[in-house]
């Protein structure tokens, strides 16, 4: 267990799972502050991540066996201009629907996956790291150039599964589009993105609105599948 805890850093961009803190300085420092300046985190840590890994297999196959297609699974974002990252986890596809959307699944304690029902229960969550999720799958959104994704919550006490529909909020998307350009790094900070990254997204216009940009990347991103 010691050797898979291991420091991370720095992030080449903002990712999709920090860009929801809401301390934009922790966000900077994730961003700058060299691995080895870092505490490792804990083993028992560790183990819960590999579970959830672990987790994350299991809640694909009982949704393949429901009927739900698993279109994609691990697909990596960046918008290079905006310095923004992400890792999708899935992409799927019901039958009835009119395209495949992506979802970010979540292995939760029994404790906090009890304490959600709802999109509102994410949004206004008492933990912070919760309402950080509604912020990551907003993100994956714009990354995507979809109008809508899934919560796939696994509750690792009773193996309970629940799906929520999220819809693409402009507003709230806005919001985390200024906060990215908020802590932007000057090109000389910046680190190398990784070799697997899509490195499709491209750049909105000119001080452009987020419904403006999310039309042309979902333009681009429909003329790659034909």
């Amino acid at each position: 267990m010691l050797e898979r805890v291991k420091r991370n850093g720095p992030s080449a961009n903002t990712r999709a799972s920090s860009i929801g803190n809401e301390c934009e300085r922790a966000i900077v420092y994730e961003r700058t502050v060299n691995a080895e300046d870092r505490v490792a985190h804990s083993p028992r840590l560790q183990a819960i991540f590999d579970l959830g890994h672990e987790d994350e297999n299991i809640v694909l196959r009982w949704l393949e066996m429901a009927g739900i297609q698993i279109i994609q699974r691990g697909r990596d974002y960046l918008w290079r201009e905006e310095q923004i990252s992400g890792h999708v986890d899935a992409t799927l596809l019901m039958p009835g629907w009119p395209e495949a959307i992506p979802a970010e699944l979540k292995s939760l304690n029994p404790y906090t996956g009890e304490s959600i029902h709802s999109l509102d229960d994410i949004k206004n969550h008492r933990q912070s790291w919760v309402r950080r999720y509604y912020s990551q799958l907003q993100t994956y959104l714009l990354l995507a150039g979809k109008e809508r994704g899934l919560f796939v919550l696994f509750n690792k006490s009773t193996g309970w599964i629940t799906c929520i529909d999220v819809p693409l909020d402009y507003e709230f998307a806005e919001s985390l589009l200024q906060k990215a350009k908020r802590v932007k790094l000057p090109p000389r900070q910046q680190y190398p993105a990784r070799p697997h990254q899509e490195r499709g997204v491209p750049a909105l216009p000119v001080r452009p609105s987020v419904r403006a940009g999310h039309r042309l990347r979902r333009r681009r991103h429909g003329a790659r599948r034909h």
